[in-house]
């Protein structure tokens, strides 16, 4: 009787065995369908900067700080804060983020299964854009909302003879990303960022997990705005701007 049900037992389990291969290989098979997205990062372009540190003028201090008062009540810049006494003026300015700061772009490519070879690129700094990223069964998707200022420090200094308008750089990019994932208990995560940079300096943002520079927009804007009623244009050496 033993000897019987021994020899049952081996039966059954061979004959599980035998189900459940199939089972197991489809399932694999099935696994290895499942769409991958692979997201690359392309470098952000070298751009032109007019960069300077100060302008150099013909005329009294207090004639440039007039000057500057009026130059920027005229312009798109938004005046923040006036010290008269000092001679201190913050400027700034807001646009859309990918005019002003480059962080390139991420190349998003799905790998296998659903959309099989589907290869989209998105500018890192794009005021909103969502992307959605494969792995295996899981599904990552990346909501992006970013927002630029501009903002400038104007310091005038000098004599009854000469004066010179100092300037100071903030660019600053605000990311805020949401994450959100299918894998194990749905779930999702914000995170917010600011990165600020200077003049033709380059920076890692990890916001995006890629370096940023400026376009040069905004500092072209400053520039025009602080020359246009002048005869040249100096970005700090020894020649000086004669006032029209």
């Amino acid at each position: 009787m033993i000897e019987l049900l021994a020899s049952y037992s081996q039966v059954i389990r061979k004959s599980r065995t035998r189900l459940l291969l199939p089972l197991i290989l489809v399932a694999s098979v099935a696994g290895c369908s499942d769409p991958i997205t692979r997201v690359t990062v392309v470098e952000p372009e070298r751009h032109s900067i007019p960069s300077f540190n100060y302008l150099i003028f013909r005329q009294s201090e207090d004639k440039t700080w007039e000057r500057l008062l009026e130059q920027f009540l005229q312009s798109d810049f938004r005046i923040d804060s006036v010290d008269s006494g000092a001679h201190f003026l913050n400027v700034s300015v807001s646009g859309r983020p990918e005019e002003y700061i480059d962080c390139g772009k991420k190349t998003i490519e799905t790998l296998a299964g659903g959309d099989s070879e589907k290869k989209i690129q998105i500018n890192n700094t794009t005021e909103h854009y969502q992307y959605r990223k494969w792995r295996r069964n899981h599904l990552d998707t990346y909501t992006a909302d970013n927002a630029f200022t501009g903002k400038a420090n104007l310091f005038v200094t000098g004599d009854d003879k000469q004066s010179r308008i100092i300037v100071q750089y903030d660019l600053m990019l605000k990311a805020e990303v949401d994450y959100s994932t299918t894998q194990g208990q749905r779930f999702t995560k914000k995170t917010k960022k600011v990165l600020h940079i200077k003049a033709g300096e380059d920076l890692y943002f990890e916001a995006f997990g890629a370096k940023c520079r400026s376009t040069g927009r905004f500092e072209k804007a400053l520039m025009d705005t602080l020359s246009a009623n002048s005869t040249g244009v100096s970005d700090g050496n020894d020649s000086l701007l004669n006032i029209r």
